[in-house]
């Protein structure tokens, strides 16, 4: 992969986590630990394999559904750029899923805090 293609598509995974955790991306679970957002021009999948050697997975499809990318990180401690990336992705994608920042504000509240 050509440096510049893959400044790109980093460029997109970051902003792609922004976008997720200000809350405009749709995110579906698709298995325990598995997140997907489709569009008419492709989609993202990301994942956690968390008893793997490769802990998370990022794969981007192209509008046919080929595989057009994966990005699959080493185990923890993350380092990288990659790594911190698919880590990212996938705590956004979740949090957006589990709506967390919605849970904690209701406990919050609850407990007076």
């Amino acid at each position: 992969m050509a440096v510049e293609e893959e400044r790109e598509i980093f460029g997109f995974l970051g902003d792609l986590v922004k976008a997720t955790a200000a809350g405009e991306v749709n995110w579906e679970q698709t298995g325990p630990e598995t997140f997907e957002v489709d569009t008419s021009s492709g989609g993202i999948r990301v994942q956690s394999l968390s008893e793997q050697d490769h802990p998370f997975v990022v794969q981007i499809f192209d509008e046919e559904g080929r595989l057009i990318y994966e990005l699959r990180t080493e185990v923890a401690p993350f380092y990288n750029e990659p790594e911190v990336l698919a880590a990212s992705l996938f705590a956004a994608a979740r949090s957006s899923i589990y709506d967390v920042g919605g849970t904690i504000q209701r406990i919050r509240h609850n407990l007076g805090l």
